[in-house]
C-alpha cells in the first residue's frame, strides 16, 4: 500500500485557506499513486478555541462533509476536528474510503492538558480500527503517543498492521516524538505513520518531522521542518516476517501485568 502524510502549516481558524492547501495536498498524493492520505490534528482550524468552542451539530456535519470532499479517488485519514457529538466536544478523526464513505470515527482519548484540551474537549472512551485494501489499521491522536496501552489495544484487540497518529506536536519536544514513533513501532511489530504540523502559531513552534516507521522500529521516510508530502510504500510482507522473526507479541504475559 501506498500511504501519503501530508506535513502543513495550519493557519488558526482559516478553514477555507487550510481546507484549500488540504485539497492541493490530497490532490498531489493521489498524483504520486498513494492509496491514502493522512492529514494532522486539527488541520482545518488549529488551535482556535474560539472557533471550536462555538461547533454546533449543525458544523460538525459541515466540516464532516468538508474532509468527506478531499476524498476524490483516495482514502482519508482526516487528521482530526473539533465534532459536537451529543452536546459535548471532541477532538475527532474521521478516515473516510475513496469514495468519501465514512471507514471509521475515533475520538481522542487522552486529552493535553498543558494545551487545555482537557477544558475544551471530551475524552474519547474507545479505541477504532478500519480496513483497507487488505490492511487492519488503527487510528491514534497525538498525545496518545505517550499511551502504550492503546496502541497495544489496537495490535490486539483490532489485529492492527499499521497505524496512523495525527498529530500538532510542537518544540521543545522533538525528541520525544521521534523517539516514541520508533518504540510503538518496535512494540507492536507494525508501521507508525506520524503525522504532524509544521510552522509557527502564536508562541508554538510545530517542527514537522512527519514519518513513516517500519516495524523494526526503522525509518522508512521522514520529512524535516518544510511543507509537503512524504509517500511511501508499505508491506504486509514485513510485518509478517517481523512478527515471526521475534514473537514478542505472543510471548506477552498478561495475567502478571494485563490490569496496569
Amino acid at each position: 500500500m501506498r500511504v501519503a502524510l501530508a506535513q502543513m502549516t495550519v493557519r488558526e481558524g482559516d478553514v477555507a485557506g487550510n481546507l484549500e492547501k488540504a485539497r492541493r495536498l490530497a490532490r498531489k498524493a493521489m498524483g504520486a499513486g498513494a492509496d491514502i492520505v493522512a492529514f494532522p490534528e486539527l488541520f482545518l482550524t488549529g488551535y482556535d478555541w474560539r472557533a471550536i468552542k462555538q461547533m454546533t451539530p449543525s458544523s460538525t456535519r459541515q466540516t464532516a462533509h468538508l474532509i468527506r470532499s478531499l476524498a476524490a479517488g483516495i482514502a482519508v485519514v482526516g487528521g482530526s476536528f473539533a465534532e459536537n457529538h451529543g452536546g459535548k466536544l471532541h477532538n475527532t478523526t474521521i478516515v473516510v474510503n475513496k469514495e468519501g464513505r465514512r471507514l471509521a470515527t475515533y475520538r481522542k482519548v487522552h486529552l493535553f492538558g498543558l494545551l487545555g484540551e482537557d477544558r475544551a474537549f471530551a475524552a474519547g472512551n474507545r479505541t477504532s480500527s478500519f480496513s483497507l485494501d487488505g490492511w487492519r489499521a488503527g487510528v491514534a491522536t497525538c498525545y496518545d503517543l505517550r499511551f502504550p496501552e492503546l496502541f497495544r489495544r489496537l495490535t490486539y484487540a483490532h489485529a492492527a498492521e499499521v497505524i496512523f497518529i495525527q498529530s500538532a506536536w510542537p518544540m521543545p519536544r522533538q525528541s520525544a516524538w521521534d523517539l516514541l514513533l520508533r518504540a510503538r513501532a518496535i512494540e507492536n511489530q507494525c508501521y507508525v505513520c506520524g503525522t504532524n504540523r509544521v510552522g509557527q502559531a502564536g508562541t508554538l513552534d510545530y517542527f514537522g518531522s512527519t514519518q513513516i516507521v517500519t516495524p523494526l522500529g526503522d525509518i522508512l521516510a521522514k520529512k524535516g521542518r518544510g511543507e509537503g508530502l512524504l509517500v511511501a510504500d508499505i508491506d504486509m510482507a514485513e510485518v509478517d516476517r517481523v512478527r515471526k522473526l521475534i514473537p514478542a507479541l505472543p510471548d506477552r504475559r498478561p495475567s502478571v501485568y494485563g490490569r496496569y
